[in-house]
């Protein structure tokens, strides 16, 4: 049941609304977690340093987007209680344009200090080449991070908080990329493969990794029919791209 920000909130009634958001979290803290096992694992404890060594420094650039996104939704939100769409729509906008402009410029002022500010957070030897790269590839993304971390406001303001959580979802499936080994182990592996659980509800639930040139899709549903993954397989078949389809299914 969807539920509005004018209504009277009880205590179940403000957890089901929050929820979504307490999960975004919780999907944010975990992508974390995931980068760091794959660094340390294939990327050695000199790059895992490198990587915890910016990560704070990349975040306080993208803590603009957490800002304009707070503030801007309180702003947006109370003039829509009041009335006025027109100029709740113009606050929308400008502050939109605030955190794109904001988040080009930090990324030319990150991309251009990137080295010395890595030197004054202590990497040297072989950690700073590392930290400097990692960070200057992050920072190259740094707009749409800024604007996924202001919509995550705006999304609950506009009564759409499960919306957010999807994005976020979505964010960590493009995150996964290309899954790169170490050369000596690639020669042994055709494949890898994201196992789910089935989900408690009425759903189906998607995965995607890829390695070398095979780009694996996993589902896991609790809905009898297959129509979701059979008519995504169709499509790809319809766009000329070679499908291997395995399945558990009867």
């Amino acid at each position: 049941m969807h539920i509005h920000l004018s209504e009277h909130f009880t205590y179940s009634k403000l957890l089901r609304f929050t929820f979504p958001t307490m999960v975004i979290l919780i999907f944010t803290s975990i992508y974390g977690v995931v980068d760091g096992v794959f660094v340390s694992n294939y990327a050695g404890k000199t790059a895992f340093a490198a990587v915890n060594l910016i990560m704070p420094a990349l975040m306080i650039f993208a803590a603009v987007g957490f800002m304009l996104g707070t503030g801007g939704s309180a702003v947006v939100a109370r003039t829509m209680g009041e009335g006025d769409l027109p100029r709740a729509n113009r606050y929308f906008s400008l502050i939109i344009i605030a955190g794109v402009v904001s988040g080009a410029v930090l990324t030319v002022l990150a991309e251009l200090v990137m080295e010395p500010l890595c030197a004054l957070l202590g990497a040297t030897g072989e950690m700073l080449p590392q930290a400097v790269r990692y960070g200057r590839i992050l920072t190259l993304a740094l707009v749409p991070f800024i604007l996924q971390n202001m919509f995550q406001s705006f999304l609950v303001a506009a009564e759409r908080p499960k919306l957010g959580l999807g994005l976020t979802v979505a964010a960590g499936l493009t995150n996964m990329g290309a899954l790169k080994v170490p050369e000596g182990m690639a020669a042994y592996i055709e494949r890898f493969d994201i196992y789910m659980g089935q989900p408690f509800s009425r759903r189906t639930n998607c995965a995607i990794i890829s390695f070398e040139d095979v780009l694996t899709v996993n589902f896991a549903s609790s809905i009898i029919e297959a129509d979701v993954e059979r008519y995504f397989f169709r499509k790809l078949v319809k766009d000329g791209i070679h499908v291997k389809i395995e399945s558990n299914r009867d």
